[in-house]
């Protein structure tokens, strides 16, 4: 059956390509389960390779596999995966959550359920901002952490009060 296999350049060519290719599609997708399917198929790409008789090919198999994961953990998941993402994701823009800081909206609710209306969304308030907030009041977000904001009361602007000259 190995002999067949190892025969046949093509089974062999698609091996490494679904492999190789996988290990692409890590860099997207950063799951182990990925990772493992590529060193499976770089560790049967190497044992059909060496054509060792079938009942050395197992041992092999698991050497095989045993060096390609020891090369993934020590290259490509420490150097390798770390560079190419640094350099797509250099210019990416600010997450959804780190926007939100700075920004303005009304209390809703007493005591635990207590959130922040912000542009028609509802966040959780941390508890020690509670303290001094209470319903139909306008605070500022200070911080985010987990889904649930860090508030700050906002200090009403005076109308009729002097302006400096």
């Amino acid at each position: 059956m190995i002999e067949t296999l190892t025969n046949n350049a093509a089974f062999l060519h698609w091996t490494l390509a679904i492999g190789i290719t996988l290990l692409v599609l890590d860099l997207f997708c950063n799951t182990e389960v990925i990772a493992w399917i590529a060193l499976f198929c770089f560790a049967t790409w190497a044992t059909l390779l060496t054509g060792v008789p079938v009942q050395w090919s197992l041992l092999i198999f698991l050497l095989y596999l045993a060096a390609a994961a020891a090369l993934y953990y020590a290259v490509w998941s420490v150097f390798i995966r770390p560079f190419v993402v640094g350099l797509m994701l250099r210019h990416s823009p600010a997450e959804d959550d780190q926007l939100l800081i700075g920004r303005h909206g009304t209390i809703i609710g007493e005591g635990d359920d207590m959130h922040l209306r912000v542009a028609d969304e509802l966040w959780p308030v941390e508890e020690h901002s509670r303290a001094s907030l209470k319903p139909g009041d306008t605070a500022t977000i200070t911080g985010y952490h987990n889904g649930i904001v860090t508030v700050r009361p906002q200090q009403p602007e005076l109308e009729n009060s002097p302006s400096p000259k």
